[in-house]
């Protein structure tokens, strides 16, 4: 016990007096679980400018041209050709090109579907959908009128008419992201990763330091006991920056949380302990500050990419698929997507919530064999 207490106050003291630890436990948290929603919290498109080219000059032809300035989504900007238009695109004053033909209200009075030219910039995918999906719609919904005014006047009653032309009356509502927006869709799922980033840097970081300058522990010291005072310390970490990302960030920016905080907290620890035993056991090769900052940058991206939430897990190669399962923050980002976003149970994602105590058992194993092989070599822990 007097070791323990006392290896206690050294790791507490290598961290708190390690300014660049510090800075990336409290400042770093801080800034990334508000900072970084923060430029996305108006992440719903409105009043983008677009061109609309009417060759047509019709009454059904003004009728969606209106329509289609007066949806939220939408700014109209008229141009009298497609050329004039493509200018404005290259110069960004519009982000899309709506193209009208000639003859459109005659096409549609004969009961013909013409070609309404949607153009959209596609290097920005939420301007391209939010141009394609409110021209359809409008587009779509004033040529039906016509049609029904038509069939109406041919003696067909409204309602038998109103049918012919839509059998099905369909409703879309975004599940789990009200708001349909990115930070709703990407935070979460980001905060997950960026609380393993900082727990695994500062783990490493604080090793290299010791490495670099001598930091060691009493000569008596078990390496149970030593392992047990550094997941006590680290532990301390994992809580402070957990509570920035899971409970004041989506809070701060109204993310929807559909589940209970204990939920969320029973299948956080698996995955604090998971990052710790993992951060133990790189420490071995943790022997430069800077190779360790390079390395967690380097490594940011890829982690991303193999949690699954921007490219479906089912279309990588199973080999990476498999890699992947290595990672808490795969399990890790999934679970905490469903449990917080999706208001499912442990029961519901019991596959992931296994495969972090999995990873729990392994890595606890590999991060004792790491201090006891840093032991037997009189490598300065830390």
């Amino acid at each position: 016990m007097k070791n323990i207490s006392s290896i206690l106050r050294l790791e507490y003291r290598r961290i708190i007096f390690d300014m660049l630890s510090i800075t990336i436990i409290f400042v770093g948290s801080a800034f990334y679980s508000f900072y970084y929603p923060f430029p996305y919290e108006n992440d719903i498109v409105r009043k983008m400018p677009v061109a609309v080219v009417d060759l047509d000059k019709s009454d059904l032809s003004k009728t969606v041209v209106t329509m289609l300035n007066n949806t939220e989504s939408l700014r109209v900007l008229s141009y009298p050709s497609m050329e004039e238009a493509k200018k404005g695109i290259y110069l960004r004053e519009v982000y899309g090109i709506i193209y009208i033909p000639d003859k459109f209200y005659k096409k549609v009075a004969k009961g013909e579907s013409p070609t309404v030219s949607v153009f959209a910039d596609g290097s920005y995918f939420i301007l391209y959908s939010t141009a394609l999906t409110a021209a359809t719609q409008i587009v779509l919904m004033t040529a039906a009128g016509v049609k029904i005014q038509k069939m109406s006047m041919m003696g067909i009653p409204i309602n038998d008419a109103l049918l012919l032309q839509s059998a099905v009356n369909l409703t879309a509502k975004p599940l789990f992201n009200p708001k349909a927006g990115y930070v709703g869709f990407v935070a979460p799922a980001i905060y997950a990763i960026i609380v393993q980033q900082i727990l695994l840097m500062v783990i490493l970081l604080v090793h290299a330091t010791g490495y670099e300058r001598g930091y060691g522990y009493p000569e008596d010291a078990s390496t149970l006991t030593i392992l047990f005072s550094k997941i006590i310390v680290y532990l301390t970490v994992y809580m402070v920056v957990f509570s920035f990302f899971f409970t004041a960030g989506p809070m701060a920016f109204g993310i929807q949380l559909n589940n209970s905080l204990i939920e969320a907290v029973m299948f956080a620890i698996p995955y604090g302990f998971a990052i710790i035993f993992f951060g133990i056991t790189l420490s071995v090769f943790a022997r430069d500050r800077d190779a360790v900052l390079l390395v967690m940058l380097m490594t940011s991206i890829p982690f991303v990419m193999l949690a699954g939430f921007i490219w479906p897990d089912w279309m990588m190669p199973d080999w990476i698929r498999y890699f992947s399962y290595l990672i808490p923050s795969t399990p890790g980002v999934s679970g905490f997507l469903y449990i917080r976003q999706m208001g499912a149970d442990i029961s519901d994602v019991m596959p992931k919530y296994i495969n972090l105590w999995i990873q729990v058992a392994v890595y606890g194993v590999t991060a004792f064999l790491a201090v006891r092989w840093q032991q037997k070599q009189r490598q300065f822990i830390f």
